[in-house]
């Protein structure tokens, strides 16, 4: 701490230029970071600094080594945990000394929110090397005059936050940590039950789906889960998996399921599950659970343990959204003045735009399809009797014609919300009553309806009240097999330049990405809810669109590598304005990867 103070006392009304000190050997216009060389020490924590540019030179990065070990597996659940201790505290400290209108004489510090699900962030990393995890914080330098070093202030702050910091996790509540990390621990037994057991969701007893409004706390009030018995499952969560006696499970919001060794819930097995019920029956607000289901929830949450399928993607209707070189054939038979391998689009309709979808989170190896009746394209979902008999020429194959060869040749299950149609029942492999926000099963008793109608259908036939063909109408139409082959590479645009670079790199209003000519709207991509999460997407996006040697990848690959990069070393080369990011948070590749897919202005190989 003593080589600190006496560098920021030196810079005491110094051009702020003077910060590069704290992280370089020495003023230069091309400084080399001597990382190791600039790690200074207060009591048992260590910090040191990074800088953001010459442009906002009092604005840089700290990070401070904090001395707590984690083993592999419980990284993210105890980085969770100290992020979600220490940002409330840091923040509070740090709004009690906000400056003024536009004066910067006191020292601001800006760490990233948590949230409610435990993920990657930059914002907390752990470094194995350096034995803790490391705590990553943007330091706004307190100026004299808004020019100057306030070299005295900058000390102040530092070492009275970093008090704070040290506090904090000295005083560290183990029975708060423990819950985090027994959750998590949890959480991927229950996944690893699901892949072995053929299961493509789970709900456990006493979870709370629906939220307060405008919010992400469970809404209190709110009527526990509880599984339908036909598909009940009991799950293992003993450490060794050999449980030591099964205790009962109930509702909790503040503690989940703390000492229990047998977890009981709805298991939804792979296949073509359809939920239905009345208007405000609890349908759509357990398909949304579902879609959060590819997160691992904090405790306390209320949905800690609803899981789904890691892949898992919510399909809608997405009228004027692009296209770009995608074969259609699937559920086309023909596009007029288009060609049906290689279909392109800057304006798709209600149909084209929810099958394109399809079609690339299959492509983007999604195993899990949601969809919403009420947010599809309804020609697209469905053609009933009537349409059949009136509509010779229909270019669209309905998804009602894929739905069952998509589970049967590329393994992709399907939940489908429905609420006006019957078209789907006979097509699902289960279907869930919802009533009263309580899921009954009744799979058994649609059967015995469909076999009643099909009986029916044979005896109004024989006594002249139906036709042939109407009743020939009601049966599947034949279609060849679909080709799901899919591959994505970018061609990135000629330049006769050494590297690409973009002037403008942004997010507007929460839903779109911009990069020059290029933009995104990713309104639809709702499995992404945190801005710091829109970050990550359009700084992959700008990595994408900038890299020359892009087509000799296909773009999963490229986003992966590039992930793990972005997460573990925080920004890498970016122009993104500092002001709309200084954190990011893990993404999937697929949501990268339908992103890039909705982009206007680029060409894939």
């Amino acid at each position: 701490m003593k080589d600190f103070k006496k560098i920021m006392l030196g810079m005491q009304a110094q051009s702020k230029t003077y910060l590069s000190r704290l992280y370089v050997d020495k003023f230069t216009k091309n400084p080399e970071l001597l990382e190791d060389e600039k790690i200074y020490i207060y009591r048992s924590l260590s910090f040191w600094f990074q800088g953001t540019g010459w442009r906002n030179a009092e604005k840089i990065i700290m990070m401070v080594l904090l001395p707590v070990k984690a083993s592999v597996a419980d990284v993210i659940p105890v980085g969770t945990y100290l992020l979600n201790r220490l940002a409330p505290m840091i923040q509070a400290w740090s709004e009690e000394n906000k400056n003024d209108d536009k004066a910067r004489e006191k020292a601001q510090f800006f760490v990233q929110n948590t949230g409610n699900r435990m993920l990657r962030r930059s914002g907390m990393t752990y470094n194995e090397a350096k034995g803790g995890f490391v705590l990553r914080m943007l330091f706004q330098v307190p100026l004299i005059n808004a020019v100057s070093v306030n070299g005295k202030a900058a000390y102040r702050s530092v070492a009275d936050l970093l008090n704070l910091i040290e506090e904090c996790i000295t005083t560290t509540d183990a029975q708060a940590k423990e819950a985090y990390v027994r959750t998590y621990r949890r959480q991927q037994r229950i996944r690893q039950f699901m892949k072995e057991n053929g299961y493509c969701a789970f709900v456990a007893n006493g979870s709370i789906l629906p939220r307060e409004k405008d919010g992400n706390e469970p809404m209190r009030g709110a009527t526990p889960f509880v599984a339908p018995k036909e598909l009940e499952v009991l799950i293992d969560l003993s450490e060794t998996g050999v449980s030591d006696g099964e205790s009962e499970q109930g509702a909790s919001v503040d503690g989940a399921w703390k000492d229990r060794q047998i977890i009981r819930g709805m298991g939804i097995p792979r296949g073509i599950t359809v939920i239905t019920g009345g208007g405000y029956s609890g349908k759509s607000t357990l398909l949304d659970a579902l879609e959060a289901g590819i997160y691992d929830h904090v405790p306390g949450d209320g949905r800690e343990y609803v899981l789904s399928e890691e892949s898992a993607l919510k399909v809608y209707a997405e009228d004027g959204r692009p296209v770009s070189g995608l074969d259609m054939s699937a559920f086309f038979r023909f596009l007029p003045g288009k060609s049906l391998l290689d279909f392109s689009t800057d304006h798709a309709s209600g149909s084209v735009s929810q099958a394109s979808n399809i079609l690339e989170a299959v492509g983007g190896g999604s195993q899990l399809l949601l969809i919403d009746e009420d947010k599809s394209a309804t020609n697209f979902m469905i053609r009933d009797q009537m349409m059949r008999l009136l509509v010779e020429d229909e270019p669209i194959i309905p998804f009602t014609e894929r739905v069952q060869e998509l589970w049967q040749e590329k393994q992709v299950s399907t939940i489908l919300v429905i609420g006006g149609s019957s078209e789907y029942l006979r097509l699902a492999d289960q279907v869930i009553l919802m009533k009263d926000y309580k899921p009954h099963v009744i799979t058994e008793r649609v059967k015995e309806l469909l076999k009643l109608s099909a009986e029916s259908r044979q005896w109004q036939v024989k006594a002249g009240s139906m036709s042939s063909e109407a009743a020939l109408a009601e049966t599947w139409e034949s279609y060849e097999p679909a080709t799901w082959q899919f591959s994505r590479r970018l061609l990135v645009k000629e330049t006769s330049q050494p590297f690409l670079f973009f002037r403008t790199v942004e997010t507007e209003n929460e839903k779109k990405v911009i990069l020059d000519e290029y933009s995104a709207d990713v309104t639809m991509l709702t499995a992404m809810t945190s801005h710091e999460q829109l970050c990550t997407l359009t700084v992959i996006m700008e990595h994408l669109l900038t890299d020359l040697s892009g087509a000799e990848h296909e773009i999963l690959e490229n986003v992966k590598a590039f992930l793990e990069e972005l997460l573990t070393r925080g920004k890498t080369g970016s122009i993104m304005p500092e002001t709309q990011c200084w954190f990011y948070e893990e993404i999937r590749p697929l949501d990268a990867l339908c992103c890039i897919n909705r982009m206007r202005g680029v060409t894939f190989k």
